[in-house]
């Protein structure tokens, strides 16, 4: 499993953070999982 570190604006991180609570909960794990359907929304998106 890879590990990737990152900085974002601090908007965007509360922005998603509400929506990943609102969506799937608070449970622990549930940004990690709405970060890999980003990650797999954005790569199926840019496909060359």
């Amino acid at each position: 499993m890879a590990q990737i570190s990152l900085v974002i604006n601090d908007e965007l991180d509360t922005k998603f953070r509400k929506v990943v609570a609102t969506t799937l909960g608070l449970k622990k794990g549930n940004i990690k999982i709405a970060i890999e359907e980003a990650i797999q929304l954005w790569i199926d998106h840019h496909k060359v």
